[in-house]
């Protein structure tokens, strides 16, 4: 298997992860990020240090991620907003 493709495998688990977790956060469900940050970091070093065409390769799998991560982000915004309305 290819750099690029054990990056793809990497990204694709990270993003069915997000994914869980949006399902979860969607239906008022708590979840646990504490990793969150770390795995991203380290999964994007691992794409600077793969060089020009392992990142290009995978680039489609890095924007469903920031998709992902965008999805979450919006969530989770709108859960801290409807549980400060409700207080």
């Amino acid at each position: 298997m290819s750099n690029a493709q054990q990056l793809e495998v990497k990204f694709e688990e990270l993003i069915r992860f997000i994914d869980d977790a949006c399902i979860a956060a969607g239906r008022g469900n708590s979840v646990n990020m504490d990793s969150l940050d770390q795995t991203v970091a380290q999964l994007l070093a691992r794409v600077k240090r793969s060089g020009g065409a392992a990142a290009r390769d995978i680039q489609p799998a890095m924007a469903r991620m920031i998709s992902k991560l965008d999805e979450l982000t919006q969530i989770l915004s709108e859960q801290k907003n409807d549980n400060g309305a409700q207080n």
